[in-house]
């Protein structure tokens, strides 16, 4: 098969729900392929939480698929531009393979970035006091090693996982179909068994997030002793105190599994609550 131009692409014309669209949109490679990474960042009294932790993330998954990062400085021209002086909201910052023609082979590293703020909501006070609802989700996450750890646009297993849940779930936990456990739909997933933690290994699927990257840090400071290891199904139920974490909620506690309500917000889960002091874990 021959490769395309640009001209071809720029002679490409296309519709969305019946009004014509750029050539531009229309032969995007995030739209197309998934070929892209993202980030989902706190605003905060219109600070930016954890920043520095989300650009160095942000550009370690582009080098992963090959893309060119944003260049340094025009992130935060981005935000200034966005977001206003005081707000609290979410940001999502998208990077995605420059267009191209048709066919799934990229050519060159060339990125476009989308930057996007979302008022925030109130957090839930019984969410962090008395923990959520969670259900052990039926998809298998799918594993691919070669994107372990990688935030990237393919989100399908979590669409998939998030369909039809009853009322009153927050969540639910996601497993290979080997049956290891690896993260909760929106986030990384610990278990705390006699005030050590234990969290998966993401070497063949899953995310590396930055909140459970300052988790494990703020262990090894701190003196908490902590396994990153393959995780099963009975560890979990075993486990003394769970919780899910992810940048824009913090650490938040699991009451129940499957309707199984035995576990409360222990110690060491508010111990490395306060550690970590995200916006959210005031009420911890």
């Amino acid at each position: 098969m021959n490769a395309g131009t640009d001209s071809d692409v720029a002679a490409v014309k296309a519709l969305c729900d019946g009004t014509a669209v750029g050539a531009s949109t229309a032969t995007n490679r995030g739209l197309h392929y998934g070929d892209g990474v993202f980030r989902t960042v706190l605003l905060h009294d219109g600070r930016v939480v954890d920043w520095s932790l989300h650009l160095r993330k942000l550009e370690a998954d582009c080098g992963v698929l090959g893309l060119d990062a944003p260049a340094p400085g025009t992130l935060e021209d981005d935000l200034t531009a966005l977001i206003p002086s005081q707000g609290d909201g979410v940001l999502k910052i998208i990077v995605v393979r420059a267009s191209g023609e048709r066919g799934y082979a990229p050519r060159g590293s060339l990125s476009q970035r989308w930057v996007l703020f979302y008022p925030s909501r109130t957090p839930r006070l019984r969410h962090y006091t008395d923990g959520i609802s969670v259900i052990r989700s039926t998809v298998p996450l799918s594993e691919q090693p070669l994107l372990a750890g990688v935030k990237h646009l393919n989100r399908l297993d979590q669409v998939l996982a998030s369909r039809n849940w009853a009322a009153g779930i927050d969540e639910a936990l996601m497993s290979t179909a080997a049956g290891d456990v690896i993260c909760g739909t929106r986030g990384n997933v610990f278990a705390i068994h006699g005030g050590r933690l234990l969290t998966p290994r993401l070497d063949r699927c899953g995310v590396a997030g930055i909140m459970r990257q300052r988790i494990l840090e703020a262990a090894a400071q701190h003196g908490i002793t902590t396994t990153v290891a393959p995780m099963n199904w009975t560890e979990v139920l075993a486990a003394d105190e769970l919780f899910v974490c992810n940048a824009v909620t913090g650490i938040v506690p699991i009451g129940s599994v499957d309707g199984d309500a035995r576990w409360t917000t222990g110690d060491t889960t508010r111990r490395l609550a306060r550690l970590i002091d995200h916006p959210c874990h005031s009420c911890l």
